[in-house]
């Protein structure tokens, strides 16, 4: 099942994962950002106002990204769209801002984050960190574009659904302070049916966030290994099912 929430991480951890980030990664400033209504997969207390009209989000991206990085992020637009689309029929489309005065503004910050859901009028920043000299973690790989993008469409963390602690044990212990709220149990939601699933683009991988690089995220279930995702390039079939259930086939 997917979540969605705005996650307030840090930036202080670039040796646990220096090139990729991590998901969900960014400052200490972003903490203050205004936290949103949260859907899981459960598409939680989303309102019809906070989805994206008939499943189709406009965006900007912002100068600076090279032709590669703009390669990227289309990339996980397309992952989105190809995978939800249904007898010829788009749930998702991803189009260029026009005239349209709310729209995704898609641009290099301090690190890989989202809102989740439209929850703004004007332009709703989402922010895919490009790489420099001095700073050259990366958020751009189709897995961790489409993670992103997948908040902006209103859905949260696989791992933090409320039956999670069945499939998975969380080390809080083990975690950064400042990242501890990517983990928490989100409360509120209404179930679309989908069963837990550990390769959900949605969920962590077995030492997020990790001070020592030992696990924060242990699965329950023999034999499941928890990877990153940042540069997987489909979406599983319940990453599928929700979406389409959510947003169905508008379009």
């Amino acid at each position: 099942m997917l979540f969605a929430r705005l996650f307030s991480l840090i930036s202080s951890i670039s040796f646990i994962n220096p090139y990729p980030l991590q998901f969900d990664h960014n400052s200490p400033a972003d903490i203050y950002m205004k936290k949103k209504a949260q859907s899981r997969g459960y598409a939680k207390d989303l309102l019809e106002s906070q989805k994206w009209t008939d499943g189709i989000v406009p965006y900007t991206i912002d100068a600076g990204y090279s032709a590669n990085d703009i390669s990227v992020i289309y990339s996980g637009m397309r992952l989105i769209e190809d995978s939800t689309r249904m007898d010829g029929k788009d749930c998702i489309k991803f189009v260029e801002q026009t005239t349209e005065t709310t729209y995704l503004r898609i641009f290099s910050s301090t690190g890989c984050w989202s809102y989740v859901g439209k929850v703004f009028t004007g332009a709703q920043q989402l922010s895919l960190k490009m790489p420099t000299v001095a700073s050259p973690g990366s958020c751009l790989f189709t897995g961790t574009v489409a993670h992103e993008l997948i908040h902006a469409l209103g859905f949260d963390h696989e791992h933090v659904r409320p039956d999670r602690d069945t499939f998975v044990q969380i080390n809080f212990d083990k975690i950064y302070s400042s990242a501890t709220s990517n983990f928490q149990i989100s409360p509120n939601g209404f179930d679309l049916g989908f069963e837990y699933d550990y390769d959900s683009i949605m969920h962590y991988e077995s030492n997020a966030f990790s001070i020592d690089g030992s696990p924060t995220v242990v699965p329950l279930q023999s034999g499941v290994q928890l990877i990153n995702k940042f540069n997987q390039t489909y979406l599983t079939e319940t990453d599928v099912g929700e979406i389409r259930k959510f947003y169905g086939s508008h379009i």
